[in-house]
């Protein structure tokens, strides 16, 4: 006898079935949980939702990108603050920098005149120490 023979066999054998009573008690006694769908699955299934959750970061990785751009900065820049870096450019030069570093101290000086700034000028840091912790 070979095994597909034993095989053959095996499959040829009816297997018993249970009981209608004991298939009953055993369907009766198995609490199958109802599946509910709830909003994380509804949102992560959604193909709606992943498209507009990848559209929302292109969109703040743009606003990202844009912020980090170089801003006109010569429209708010008074005519002292472009006098001020034209003498530092001038005075770059004639102290023996090239003038691609002059021009670098150039920019640099017009960028810190264009940045907003964050406390009135007028004001120390002591004016930002508590009373009680002044000296």
């Amino acid at each position: 006898m070979k095994r597909t023979d034993v095989e053959h066999r095996v499959r040829q054998f009816a297997w018993p079935t249970p009981s209608a009573g004991l298939r009953d008690r055993v369907v009766s006694a198995a609490a199958v949980p109802q599946h509910t769908i709830t909003w994380s699955d509804r949102m992560w299934f959604s193909r709606t939702w992943r498209l507009s959750a990848l559209a929302a970061i292109v969109l703040l990785g743009a606003l990202e990108y844009l912020a980090g751009l170089p801003r006109s900065a010569e429209l708010a820049l008074s005519p002292q603050v472009l006098a001020d870096a034209a003498v530092i450019g001038e005075t770059g030069r004639e102290l023996g920098l090239s003038s691609d570093a002059a021009d670098a101290l150039v920019r640099r000086a017009l960028t810190e005149a264009s940045r907003p700034r964050t406390f009135d000028q007028g004001r120390t840091l002591q004016d930002f120490v508590p009373e009680g912790e002044r000296r």
